[in-house]
């Protein structure tokens, strides 16, 4: 058991919690995932959330969670080094957004109604969705594909070929499931 690593600027978490909402999300999206946030500083996560909307939060407290730490990477497999620019970009994206509501009409069509369906408000974010566009937004697209925004699940941007898994804490029967092998563990 190792703990977490310094976290930087692009990173992303992928959590894995318990809770009906959060089982209806994994079993929705045949995925591992339930939530993900977009790490702004080694220090402060932003992402969206039911009743908050898109806002920034410290990390503390979330690594104790069930979660994988996944990294950008460049098509050669080193770690993503962000400019001044892309990071600038980034950050006007959150201050223009912040605020923002969940897309409650989306999460409700999507848990109990049809998946991957146009249920989505334009005025609010889901946390995965509003992942892979700070990311697209800092150039770099998780997908090969344009990926239509609002159908990307947490696990779809967990398991895109741009984010590498670098540590996790997950329980055993999930963590088998997943390609973790030389990843350190919490």
């Amino acid at each position: 058991m190792t703990a977490p690593p310094p976290l930087k600027f692009g990173d992303v978490l992928a959590f894995h919690d318990s809770g009906f909402v959060s089982w209806r999300i994994r079993s929705r999206t045949n995925g591992w995932a339930n939530h993900v946030a977009f790490v702004a500083d080694p220090a402060v996560l932003w992402h969206s959330t039911f009743g908050k909307g898109l806002h920034s939060t410290g990390t503390g407290p979330l690594l104790e969670r069930n979660l994988v730490i996944l990294r950008p990477q460049t098509s050669l497999g080193l770690d993503w080094s962000f400019t001044q620019e892309q990071k600038d970009a980034a950050w006007a994206m959150f201050l223009a957004e912040q605020g923002s509501g969940y897309d409650t009409s989306a999460i409700l069509g999507f848990l109990f109604l049809s998946y991957r369906n146009r249920w989505q408000n334009p005025d609010g974010w889901f946390c995965s969705e509003w992942v892979t566009a700070v990311l697209l937004a800092c150039g770099v697209p998780l997908f090969n594909v344009c990926a239509d925004l609002a159908s990307v699940s947490p696990t779809d941007v967990g398991v895109a070929g741009r984010l590498k898994p670098i540590w996790y804490r997950l329980p055993e029967k999930v963590a088998k499931t997943m390609p973790l092998t030389g990843v350190p563990q919490g």
